[in-house]
């Protein structure tokens, strides 16, 4: 498995790490496809899919973080719209690329990814952990 999720990555706030996990499980089925050199069609929905999944999840966490009352919400939104860009600059590039680019793509691709989904799972998220979790236990 090329991420996994250890408990240190996880907020304990049940939703959010499991969208965590698929975020996760998303970004590993696209180094899989990848990997295995599937078409182009299918690493784009592959893609689509990691793209969809993403904003839907940034979507809920920033309206729990609103909710919530997190301070630094506007700060995490930018964290967030930088990398919804970034994702379509790199679905853009991928669709654009030689055949003998697609490998150092595709691990560029995929190490981005995981370094992007971890630090900011480990840097960003985990500082609305307290303000979301006591959110809940108040309700």
């Amino acid at each position: 498995m090329f991420i996994q999720l250890t408990d240190e990555y996880l907020l304990g706030v049940q939703v959010i790490d499991e969208q965590h996990r698929q975020l996760c499980g998303w970004i590993n089925t696209l180094h899989d496809h990848l990997s295995q050199k599937l078409s182009t069609q299918e690493i784009t929905d592959t893609l689509n899919n990691l793209s969809d999944y993403t904003q839907e999840h940034f979507s809920f966490e920033e309206k729990t973080m609103h909710q919530a009352g997190y301070p630094e919400f506007a700060l995490h939104i930018k964290e967030h719209r930088t990398f919804l860009v970034k994702i379509e600059e790199l679905m853009d590039e991928y669709l654009l690329l030689d055949e003998e680019d697609l490998e150092p793509f595709a691990n560029k691709l995929t190490a981005y990814l995981k370094e992007w989904i971890l630090h900011h799972i480990m840097e960003e998220d985990m500082k609305i952990r307290d303000v979301l979790q006591n959110s809940a236990k108040s309700e």
